[in-house]
């Protein structure tokens, strides 16, 4: 691939001379249930495609795991990458904990946490108000009031069984839910979101010991993971670009390809799912 590139624009393609006698692992892989014991709690890993299509597959796998992942897709450029269990989730999930304890909560924090009930967790027609800052008791309104479970069920109207799992008095809501405009969204509904959150709790209560990344080729310059996995399947029109392109849109290709191949310390995957057109093509320089 490093012969072939051209246009070199001032890189230096040479591997390090420390490196070059370090082992590690290349393989190549039709399944991602070929390297699921990679692909676990505690992985390190880049997951990367040349189109931001062509990682879905990897999101997939992973919310199907139970598994927390970041991503940046193309829509999010320039952005920091985003967890696929929120701070919100994480901040409600550690309230209700909180309460369980004894603990108290601020305000804010009660009010937050009111809104993510299920239904009938708090007495009919009270809910409105006392999530809304307009509509809220006087004491919601001072900042340095705290409130403990005991105080919420006997003064404000919360029904909810302090003894039972946040999954069984929550219920959180994503903007990934499957609907007549999103029908490729990720999940199915919106108990297939909550089931997943119940999922990655059950494997890591945190949601911070695993970090995989998800991205573009692009969105992970620069980056480094114990071990990548790449999607070798070229759409159009990169692979068109690489076909028939001039030099310049050849050597790009040829680049993006091996800034894929070298985000890896130890362990590279080249990705090779089925082909899904006749426009879709493996990257020749990733055949082993």
């Amino acid at each position: 691939m490093v012969k072939n590139i051209e246009t070199r624009l001032g890189n230096d393609y040479e591997c390090s001379p420390t490196k070059e006698k370090e082992e590690g692992i290349l393989d190549t892989i039709t399944s991602l249930h070929e390297i699921e014991d990679k692909i676990k709690v505690g992985a390190n890993m880049i997951m990367c495609a040349r189109s931001a299509n062509k990682w879905h597959p990897f999101v997939r796998y992973l919310k199907d795991r139970g598994l927390v992942w970041k991503q940046k897709g193309s829509d999010m450029h320039g952005k920091k990458f985003v967890s696929s269990v929120s701070d919100k989730v994480i901040k409600t999930i550690g309230d209700w904990r909180l309460l369980q304890q004894g603990g108290g909560l601020k305000a804010k924090a009660v009010q937050n946490l009111m809104s993510c009930f299920k239904e009938n967790l708090i007495t009919y027609g009270k809910k409105g108000a006392l999530i809304d800052t307009n509509l809220c008791p006087e004491t919601f309104k001072n900042p340095d009031n705290t409130f403990t479970f005991q105080v919420l069920q006997k003064k404000y109207h919360v029904l909810a069984d302090i003894h039972k799992d946040w999954s069984d008095v929550c219920k959180f809501t994503s903007e990934r839910i499957k609907s007549h405009k999103k029908p490729k969204a990720l999940y199915d509904s919106m108990d297939d979101y909550n089931n997943y959150l119940k999922t990655a709790y059950d494997l890591d209560p945190t949601f911070t010991k695993t970090d995989i990344l998800v991205s573009t080729i692009h969105g992970i310059k620069g980056m480094e993971r114990d071990s990548v996995v790449v999607n070798t399947i070229w759409t159009w029109p990169s692979w068109k670009n690489y076909l028939a392109g001039t030099p310049q849109q050849i050597d790009e290709e040829l680049r993006i390809a091996y800034v894929a191949i070298t985000r890896a310390k130890h362990e590279l995957y080249l990705y090779e799912p089925v082909k899904g057109t006749k426009t879709e093509n493996y990257f020749p320089y990733m055949d082993l």
